[in-house]
């Protein structure tokens, strides 16, 4: 299981890296997206910290996972008529990146 430092790590490289890439796509605000993207990776360890009988519960899941991405496929079109939809776009993909992170390790269903 990856440690705290391994996920707030994870979650500076993506917010670099998302600064570049979205800096050359040429979007006008890219540190907002990154930062939503880099909250987004650290939430499910706010919502359920590591212990023993309360990590790995409704918010590192499978179910979250795929209501996460039914969430992602819904923003993204409704973020082409308003930006905070985008925004909530890449928390949401933040915090399944997060998932896809913990997946080695096993998630519940």
């Amino acid at each position: 299981m990856p440690r705290k430092a391994d996920h707030f790590g994870i979650a500076l490289l993506i917010f670099v890296a998302g600064a570049v890439v979205f800096g050359k796509l040429g979007f006008i605000t890219p540190i907002f997206y990154t930062l939503f993207l880099a909250i987004g990776s650290i939430l499910p360890a706010i919502f359920e910290p590591v212990h023993p009988y309360t990590h790995r519960n409704f918010y590192h899941s499978k179910t979250m996972m795929r209501r996460c991405c039914y969430g992602i496929g819904i923003t993204f079109f409704l973020g082409i008529y308003s930006q905070i939809f985008m925004l909530i776009m890449f928390l949401t993909l933040g915090y399944v990146m997060h998932l896809l992170m913990d997946a080695p390790s096993g998630l519940p269903d």
